[in-house]
């Protein structure tokens, strides 16, 4: 693994400005502060790698749509961080953020971990994944602390996951897993199939 690139870290920034401008590209105009749903996460996080990916999909999925093709797949996040630094938070915005965009259908998104992701018998945890992914049908589910998939029975939900990035019952389930930074590389690295899943 040695080309093996590092997963992005989160620190604290001002987001406003970065969904201000994000919306300003959709509407034309800045949100309104007094309804802007982001405002809980104002001065919290760096958000310009995110806003600009995020554009990016929704230039691109305009252009599809206008020409009346099949829209392309958002991919899937990874956020990695040190404890506290609101990564549950920005998950949240990013939910609410795809849908005013109109690049989600529902702005919803199912909170888990991966501890309560995984089952203690074989074939328990791919119904418990497979009962969150089904939940976040047109939303963003959320998976914390993603490196804790640990064992068989871990192995069996990473397994259960990767399955689901490439099966069209849930190409409108937009997978966002978060953690340590160096707890998900060690992840990612003794599973590169999933790696290769994460696109943002």
């Amino acid at each position: 693994y040695k080309d093996f690139e590092p997963v992005r870290e989160i620190v604290r920034f001002d987001v406003k400005a970065a969904v201000n401008s994000m919306l300003q590209a959709r509407i034309g105009k800045l949100s309104d502060p007094e309804v802007d749903p982001f405002a809980e996460v104002d001065k919290l996080f760096r958000m310009e790698e995110v806003k600009a990916k995020i554009l990016k999909l929704q230039k691109t999925w305009s252009l599809e749509r206008s020409e009346g093709n099949d829209t392309p797949s958002l991919g899937h996040f990874c956020f990695t961080g040190s404890p506290g630094c609101g990564k549950t938070t920005v998950a949240r915005a990013i939910a609410k953020v795809l849908f005013g965009l109109e690049l989600k259908a529902s702005d919803k998104i199912i909170e888990t971990s991966a501890i309560r992701l995984t089952a203690e018998y074989m074939g328990q945890t791919k119904k418990k994944v497979e009962r969150q992914l089904q939940d976040a049908k047109g939303g963003v589910l959320f998976i914390d602390e993603a490196y804790s998939f640990y064992g068989q029975y871990g192995q069996e939900a990473i397994d259960t996951l990767v399955a689901a990035m490439t099966s069209p019952d849930y190409a409108d389930v937009l997978i966002v897993i978060a953690g340590y930074p160096m707890e998900i590389d060690g992840m990612f690295q003794k599973n590169p199939g999933l790696k290769s899943r994460f696109s943002h």
